[in-house]
């Protein structure tokens, strides 16, 4: 495969025009080993992580999602050192830096290089998801919630697929939250300068875990990259929340109405 283009920072004249593809095909919606599709299993990792990607990879979540013939599986990392994002085996890496506070830029850089690839659906799972099977039990609800078997439940719903966005957890961003978990990681941010007017922190799903559809992936690819740098400045590279965010701008728009659900819809049929 040729380098990957990327455009992360879109200000600096990347285009990614030349990587949106034609719209999803019709036969997408469907049920988990009913209905083929393509999916692009993305292992959001880092060099640090390795045993992480390690275990996730002997995961019996991975081991099923293998089973499907059109699944493919890269691992996720960034690169400062290349002007490119290349492909490299199973490594798919990123011309941007690996820092927690530039996540934004890295996951808006990740799905813009996705899109080389023929898929329907990008699931993005984090690495250390892997690490926390040893806390099933655990009284902690982001621990028992956010392991590879509660992630692979999920996936075999029959309703998963039906939706261009979805996951595992369901949030939603406010300035408390936001507020403890910078001071827990030593980020700097300002969550007013970006929420503090009249726009309406939107619901997300947690980064852990989600997935997107292709049309929502070229959507965020196009039109995400100022936003991912604005989390980077303003809200500590918070990646998930700016998928939230992009997700309310495309459903919002008239093309969309009909084909892309609230969020709230979305727990509910999931739920049922």
């Amino acid at each position: 495969m040729p380098a990957l283009r990327s455009d992360a920072l879109p200000r600096h004249g990347l285009d990614v025009a030349s990587l949106l593809t034609k719209p999803l095909r019709a036969a997408v919606t469907g049920r988990y080993m009913e209905t083929r599709m393509r999916l692009l299993v993305c292992i959001y990792t880092c060099r640090q992580d390795a045993k992480y990607v390690e275990l996730l990879r002997s995961s019996n979540l991975i081991h099923e999602l293998q089973k499907q013939s059109e699944t493919r599986i890269v691992d996720v990392h960034a690169d400062r050192s290349i002007a490119e994002a290349e492909l490299k085996g199973d490594e798919l890496l990123l011309p941007c830096e690996e820092a927690y506070g530039n996540l934004s830029v890295k996951t808006h850089a990740m799905i813009a290089a996705s899109l080389r690839f023929e898929f329907d659906f990008l699931l993005k799972i984090d690495s250390t998801v892997a690490s926390y099977a040893e806390h099933v039990g655990s009284r902690h609800e982001n621990i028992t919630t956010l392991n590879t078997d509660q992630i692979l439940d999920r996936i075999k719903h029959p309703k998963f697929f039906e939706f261009p966005y979805n996951g595992l957890r369901l949030a939603k961003s406010r300035k408390e939250t936001f507020d403890t978990w910078a001071r827990k990681k030593k980020i700097k941010g300002d969550y007013e300068a970006v929420f503090g007017g009249e726009q309406e922190p939107p619901l997300f799903f947690l980064g852990k875990f989600y997935s997107m559809r292709r049309d929502f992936c070229e959507f965020v690819a196009q039109s995400g990259g100022d936003t991912a740098v604005q989390h980077r400045e303003l809200l500590g590279g918070c990646e998930d929340l700016m998928i939230g965010r992009l997700y309310s701008q495309w459903a919002a728009t008239v093309q969309q109405r009909r084909r892309a659900p609230k969020l709230g819809l979305v727990r509910r049929e999931m739920a049922a």
